[in-house]
């Protein structure tokens, strides 16, 4: 129950957080999380598929969003946990022309948790994407999910 009130909670983060609804079993008493559909798929995909066609400035708009969507989880005293670019999410199919912040979308927030409240002994996330500094035992902050340990991903990933 307190992984749905913090959930819950996730709701009220309203700018790049992709959309997380609770539906209950009135039978079993048990919860689902449902995520609304983001038809272009995550950034990965999209970029294979979209790369001719992305202009530099939608890349540039695309980092500010994504920027903006981590900030906002960091400043409701949360960390992801998972952030890399398999957990952001596009809401449009073809090219991104004239991008807004409706379009992309931070997701996989199962991981997410208090910044008080955080499992010091578990290492969250994809292995490759893990900063160095977890791997080596030390403590897991908001730091760490700083887009600093994301940005060269993304930067080459869309051949500035």
């Amino acid at each position: 129950m307190s992984q749905v009130n913090f959930s819950m909670r996730l709701n009220y983060i309203q700018l790049k957080i992709l959309k997380i609804i609770f539906v209950k079993n009135p039978d079993t008493k048990e919860y689902i999380m449902v995520l609304d559909y983001a038809k272009g798929g995550n950034f990965n995909y999209w970029m294979n598929k979209n790369y001719n066609n992305f202009e530099w400035s939608d890349k540039l708009l695309t980092i500010l969003y994504i920027s903006a969507g981590l900030k906002e989880i960091h400043q409701k005293k949360m960390v992801h946990h998972d952030f890399y670019t398999g957990n952001i999410l596009l809401n449009i199919a073809d090219e991104m022309h004239g991008l807004d912040g409706n379009v992309i979308h931070i997701s996989d927030m199962g991981l997410c948790g208090d910044v008080s409240n955080i499992d010091q002994s578990n290492i969250y996330g994809v292995i490759p994407y893990v900063a160095p500094e977890v791997l080596k035992g030390e403590l897991y902050t908001q730091a760490v999910d700083q887009p600093e340990n994301n940005l060269l991903l993304i930067v080459h990933m869309m051949s500035f």
